[in-house]
């Protein structure tokens, strides 16, 4: 009767160690820290230029970063998000293809100035 109890007792110790060891060693690694969510800026961009990036989005438009962002989740996509990655492809495709040979550069200030609606 002893010996069964050391058996289980030995088995079930066992399991416990393997099912522990088998969840240390598959759990997905961490997400490295930096910005989440990049879907118009290289992904390589790192934290310091994208939060540089917001700051002059957020002067342009004279807006405090909730006027895009989900305060208790920055990655979160949001309508306003989505109009701002519009804007930065446009700003893009016109210095690319029409400021490309200058020394000019559009930038969300040239049309906003401090607004969140361009005035004419």
């Amino acid at each position: 009767m002893r010996m069964r109890k050391k058996i289980l007792l030995g088995t079930v110790v066992s399991a416990t160690l393997a099912l522990a060891y088998g969840f240390v060693v598959h759990q997905p690694p961490a997400q490295a820290d930096g910005p989440k969510n990049l879907q118009v800026l290289p992904g390589s961009t790192s934290e310091d230029e994208v939060r540089q990036l917001m700051q002059e989005m957020s002067r342009a438009l004279g807006e405090a970063c909730d006027f895009c962002h989900d305060d208790d989740n920055m990655a979160k996509d949001t309508p306003k998000k989505e109009e701002a990655r519009d804007m930065m492809r446009m700003t893009r495709a016109i210095n690319n293809r029409h400021l490309s040979d200058s020394n000019s550069e559009v930038t969300c200030m040239t049309c906003h100035r401090g607004e969140t609606t361009p005035t004419q």
